[in-house]
């Protein structure tokens, strides 16, 4: 009698422990499974304050290109690049040049009437034909060059691979290089987790730098002394979250400055102090985890966008 209780007891265990089991197996599936109230929703920073939206979209051009990922806005028409081809597109949408080069083109810039193409390891200096008209040497393939600006007399490239800006004259011939280390110790040089590594110069012909991996933007000297800088590391509206935002910097001809990121895709107006004084475009303009648009202004102060993910240009003009 007494190991025919044990049996039975062992019996009930195991039913006990098969139905806790699928129990458990049940809860768990997704449709069952109870809020996670410590799961962080970024649903909630998709929406943004009506009254801090203070541009308008008017415009839409799509892109002929499988890859657009660069921008650039100069004298009424806009250069854009897609894997290894320049476009040349007029302000009403018309494409007036489609030009291959050898190699894959990371970034573009103007120097007067001429563009800059930004390659892998070097640059090229090129006409509005997209004829070569200087080309610099090579770097080793340590080198990931991801943005262009020029001054009258110099260009700066920012190098993502080697983590610092590189300063070539108007002939593509290498001049200087520096990498952000100051002497400030709460910076310790660009930190760059990604190919996210983005330079402007503005009207006052101040050399600004993305930090990007301190949510920083950086004002330096042209040998690479650094002056000052401002950062938010947050995903409210008024700073930057992830990894590597902001994306992509440039002002406006009132010397604000204009930003976009990649993720919680957003672009946004900023004082030269790091005030935020306006939304150009909310997340709700894009894809959900979208790559960071590439950004370029005009005269007018018109943010022309380069949205990559739906491969066309998007104008968005202040009200």
């Amino acid at each position: 009698m007494k190991n025919k209780g044990i049996i039975v007891f062992l019996i009930l265990l195991a039913v006990v422990i098969v139905v806790v089991i699928v129990s458990d197996f049940i809860g768990g599936q997704p449709s069952n499974r109870s809020d996670n109230p410590y799961e962080f929703n970024v649903e909630e920073y998709t929406k943004v304050d009506p009254e801090l939206i203070k541009y308008k979209e008017t415009k839409q051009i799509k892109v002929d290109a499988e890859n657009p990922h660069g921008i650039h806005w100069n004298e009424e028409r806009v250069s854009v690049i897609s894997d290894n081809n320049l476009l040349i597109i007029t302000a009403s949408g018309q494409q007036i040049l489609k030009k291959s080069f050898e190699d894959e083109i990371y970034a573009v810039g103007n120097l007067d009437k001429n563009l800059v193409l930004a390659f892998k390891t070097y640059l090229t200096i090129v006409d509005i034909k997209g004829e070569i008209l200087f080309q610099s040497e090579k770097e080793d393939e340590d080198a990931y060059f991801t943005s262009v600006s020029t001054l009258d007399t110099a260009i700066f490239i920012a190098d993502a691979g080697k983590r610092r800006i590189v300063v070539y004259n108007t002939n593509a011939e290498k001049i200087s290089e520096f990498n952000g280390v100051s002497g400030s110790s709460e910076l310790h040089g660009f930190i760059v987790p990604s190919a996210n590594f983005d330079l402007a110069i503005n009207s006052d012909n101040e050399l600004w730098v993305v930090n990007p991996g301190m949510h920083s933007i950086q004002n330096y000297t042209f040998d690479g002394k650094l002056r000052g800088f401002w950062d938010k590391a947050s995903i409210e509206i008024d700073g930057f979250s992830g990894c590597c935002n902001p994306g992509n910097i440039t002002f406006l001809p009132n010397g604000n400055f204009i930003t976009s990121e990649k993720g919680l895709v957003r672009i946004k107006e900023y004082k030269p102090s790091g005030e935020l004084v306006a939304v150009v475009a909310p997340p709700t303009k894009f894809v959900e985890e979208g790559k960071s648009p590439d950004v370029s202004t005009d005269d007018k102060g018109n943010v022309w966008v380069l949205d990559k993910d739906k491969k066309m240009i998007r104008v968005f003009e202040p009200i």
